[in-house]
């Protein structure tokens, strides 16, 4: 009895995620889309057609802004975590013997090409932690 309790409160609280993800519409947890931010408005505010559509042209550029921000902000970080890598990898290299070294960056590797398959199991659009090459690379054309 306890078993079909627990396995009807999962199934429950799935059906109430998808019902909420559902609502998001297309941007997921973004929230509204300009358009329908503008058509709420429209409906609660009775807007008139000039008015909507300078609203209209007010989101989208915010929204465009925004994502601009977020992507400078997003390179800005993965060039702090760079250098951070770099430094980390050169005072860990410090401390081993040549061997050691070889052998860690082997089992690097070997984990980055183990975590890449997985990674597209669970359909993580080829996204990827950069590589030692990557970042060294990225610190040098910054």
């Amino acid at each position: 009895m306890k078993k079909l309790s627990v396995s009807f409160l999962i199934c429950l609280l799935c059906i109430a995620s998808f019902s909420a993800q559902a609502g998001r519409g297309e941007r997921g947890h973004e929230g509204p889309s300009p358009e329908q931010k503008v058509e709420k408005l429209k409906e609660e505010l009775g807007l008139d057609a000039q008015q909507a559509e300078s609203l209209l042209n007010i989101f989208t550029a915010a929204d465009m802004e925004r994502e601009a921000m977020r992507a400078e902000h997003e390179k800005l970080i993965r060039q702090d975590m760079c250098a951070l890598f770099i430094s980390t990898n050169d005072q860990v290299e410090a401390v081993l013997t040549a061997d050691q070294y070889a052998q860690l960056d082997e089992m690097m590797q070997r984990r980055a090409e183990h975590r890449a398959e997985h990674d597209s199991w669970r359909g993580r659009d080829g996204r990827q932690r950069p590589s030692l090459d990557d970042c060294e690379a990225a610190v040098e054309s910054a």
